[in-house]
């Protein structure tokens, strides 16, 4: 048995859960200060973790801590978890794991088993079951207050941004979405139930690499259970629990209340904890816990041994699981037959910059699927490689304003495909300059530039071609691009000419402002037909058909050293968009607002928004402490937010909606071969597929609520006296992923 008061722990692995949860954590725990001894195999790791935090001691090796340490707390890639816990427990020695405790049923049970052999205790942390809502709905479904259980959904997802030092989340063979949030979603289940269900059906996005997106149905006895995880973006993040007699429906982390409504109509709250609580502060009681377990004091709050079904059902759950149908993706169509001159024969290895976002993104799924292409997908950080990964990409780690990072990734490069997303002048303009300093030095042979329409200025009217003027207009996006294009001409040359493309409105599925933000706004139900302010050309080009015109460039000899606009097939409205769009998505018909009304709509809320950004640009931090707490302040929050996203702005209405402007591409129909294979409405059906499936939208006909608990991400209000409207539109300051580039 060992001091409760002078704790001797092993913090197993120093990657961001250690740094952000556990060590913390530890700090606080008065029996482990100075106490704590660091393993992790980076040496410079440790340096860092041990400049940062108290600890006894810094070594590489696990191994040589027997006789040193009363227990140990694992923190390493689920894959190692197994051996590293054996050799602890097989000693003597109390472990507690990160979740998943292994990636199988069997090797679960045998590390239970080796800790009862040798009088060892094995925790493992399953966060969740410390929540107290979670605890008390565990005990409302006991108590039988909700009577017999008919089915339980739970969806959580978010762009997966976790901040990872290493690849192991994204390499070959290893897990997804299912066994990193999966399993918390999936114990919590079996925590409410007090048993484990029986699989029924296993979905998941996965074609080679770690899945991104996962679906799992069970059942137990007559309730159906649906769980939903991904690394893509939002989900619903919450669950609804029903039963004969009531039902339970919160957001995922809801710490403070468990709201009953019963089917008779009666409400009834139970209050169970503090909306001043974050998921980190958990990491506390989860530590108490385990110093208690290594004092004798406690058994662990969550042992290893009630965690095997939930491990016995992740490893079912992946062994017998199937590929989504994503008709939004596949197959790609036949992008017709190339010009002349075009190089077919050899295999091209294509860097493509920006591969985390809505473009780049797509360009290397296509890619994959083409003969003669290899794309590597240059992400900034390894945390946004979820996309690229789940089809086996090769990645690259490149950001754009790191020459030596540029250096690195270009090596062994035959073609850049440069669409990387960016938000100010020097990334769009200084991080072109370090890609084609770094082509010219390593001998890549092409290299393509996505421009935007932009570089024609918000002012143009009537048929723009590739010959109209570009003039700076004080805006960022499109001056900062224009210059980019001037550095790509400097080094024709040097021999080596890039292709310019200017692509109009991209939209598509993974668009955030051309898909799924407008979807939002006519899911608010208060979108709707300006009059003439919405009879301007839409100008709208389907994602799949901008990187046609990308391996066409990148194929043709001519195309070097051009530049060419790239549209859709259909001229049509903004009007027309929103009214085809909306009745995709199934809604009831749009309201039509004479261009008065509509004015003075927006006039009205261009105040509103002027001043809620003055208050949000001082009092930020405040607020969006209000904004996730929830409670009625965060709900006003968010229906002032909604309120002006479904009004547009005034740069939208007089400028971008009503504009009369075509962007001619014929030049890449006559040199490319181009033609675009999506019609408007086949590229709104295509993206109202992927809508729902990732949840932007609701299945029903309900209006009134979105999917998503508050984050920093959407808490966001535009100011008026900007030129910004959708993020990156023609005529903002704003770059997005789908920013014309």
């Amino acid at each position: 048995m060992s001091d409760r008061n002078h704790l001797r722990i092993g913090m197993i692995g120093c990657g961001a859960i250690a740094e952000l949860y556990h060590l913390p954590a530890l700090e606080n725990l008065a029996s482990a200060v100075g106490n704590t001894v660091l393993v992790d195999p980076n040496a410079a790791r440790l340096a860092e973790m041990g400049k940062r935090f108290s600890v006894a001691d810094a070594v590489e090796d696990y191994r040589t801590l027997e006789g040193k340490i009363d227990g140990v707390i694992v923190a390493t890639p689920p894959a190692s978890h197994f051996e590293i816990c054996k050799w602890f427990l097989e000693r003597g020695i109390d472990v507690l794991c990160e979740k998943p405790l292994t990636e199988s049923g069997s090797q679960a049970k045998e590390l239970v088993d080796i800790a009862e052999q040798n009088g060892a205790k094995l925790a493992v942390n399953q966060t969740r079951r410390f929540f107290p809502t979670y605890q008390k709905i565990r005990e409302l479904i006991k108590d039988g207050i909700l009577g017999e259980l008919k089915s339980i959904t739970y969806h959580d997802g978010n762009d997966f941004d976790w901040p990872a030092a290493t690849p192991h989340h994204f390499a070959r063979g290893a897990k997804g979405a299912w066994s990193d949030t999966g399993v918390h979603l999936l114990d919590t289940v079996c925590y409410w139930l007090g048993e484990t269900p029986t699989l029924v059906e296993s979905l998941n996005d996965s074609e080679i690499g770690p899945e991104a997106m996962a679906t799992v149905r069970l059942k137990h006895g007559q309730c159906r259970v649906e769980i939903k995880v991904s690394r893509l973006g939002k989900l619903m993040n919450g669950f609804r629990i029903v039963g004969s007699l009531g039902t339970i429906e919160a957001v995922a982390e809801e710490f403070s209340e468990v709201r009953v409504k019963f089917h008779n109509g009666r409400n009834k709250v139970y209050s169970c904890g503090s909306r001043k609580v974050k998921y980190v502060d958990f990491a506390k009681p989860l530590l108490d816990n385990f110093a208690d377990v290594v004092a004798r004091k406690a058994e662990p709050t969550v042992s290893g041994r009630s965690t095997i079904g939930t491990i016995s059902l992740l490893e079912q759950a992946y062994d017998e699981s199937k590929t989504y149908a994503m008709p939004w993706k596949s197959p790609v169509k036949d992008i017709g037959e190339l010009p002349s001159g075009a190089q077919t024969q050899q295999t091209m290895r294509v860097l493509v910059t920006g591969a985390t976002g809505f473009l780049g993104g797509r360009v290397v799924e296509m890619m994959m699927e083409m003969d003669g292409l290899h794309p590597v997908a240059s992400v900034r950080r390894w945390s946004r490689a979820s996309r690229a990964a789940r089809i086996g990409a090769e990645v690259a780690i490149c950001d754009i304003e790191d020459a030596n990072q540029v250096d690195k990734a270009v090596q062994g490069i035959d073609a850049i495909v440069h669409c990387a997303k960016t938000d100010d002048r020097e990334s769009i303009v200084g991080g072109t300059r370090n890609l084609l300093e770094a082509a010219v030095k390593h001998g890549v042979k092409r290299f393509v530039y996505l421009s935007t329409g932009e570089v024609y200025g918000p002012d143009v009217k009537g048929e723009i071609v590739e010959t109209t003027p570009t003039e700076l207009t004080d805006r960022l996006y499109g001056d900062a691009k224009i210059e980019a294009e001037a550095v790509c001409r400097e080094f024709h040359d040097r021999g080596l000419k890039p292709t310019i493309l200017r692509p109009s409105v991209i939209y598509g599925p993974f668009s955030s402002s051309w898909t799924s933000n407008i979807a939002t706004r006519l899911q608010s139900g208060k979108w709707g037909s300006f009059d003439q302010l919405g009879d301007g050309k839409a100008n709208l080009v389907y994602v799949d058909d901008l990187v046609q015109a990308i391996v066409r460039s990148l194929r043709c000899d001519a195309a070097q050293g051009e530049a060419f606009n790239v549209n859709g097939p259909d001229t049509l409205t903004w009007n027309d968009y929103f009214e085809r769009f909306n009745a995709a998505l199934g809604f009831p018909p749009l309201q039509k607002f004479s261009a008065a009304k509509s004015r003075m709509r927006t006039q009205m809320m261009d105040a509103v928004r002027l001043v809620t950004s003055t208050v949000v640009a001082r009092y930020q931090d405040r607020l969006m402490e209000v904004y996730l707490q929830g409670g009625p302040m965060s709900r006003l929050m968010k229906k002032v937010k909604g309120e002006l996203s479904s009004v547009p702005s005034g740069a939208e209405l007089n400028g971008l909606f009503s504009r009369d402007v075509v962007y001619c591409d014929e030049k890449a129909h006559s040199m490319l071969g181009y033609r675009p294979k999506y019609s408007i409405d086949e590229g709104i059906a295509q993206s109202v597929l992927w809508l729902r499936h990732h949840e932007v939208i609701r299945q029903g006909d309900d209006r009134s609520e979105t999917y998503g608990r508050a984050t920093s991400e959407n808490f966001d209000l535009p100011n008026p006296n900007s030129d910004e409207t959708f993020e990156g539109m023609p005529g903002t300051s704003r770059v997005s992923e789908d920013a014309l580039s």
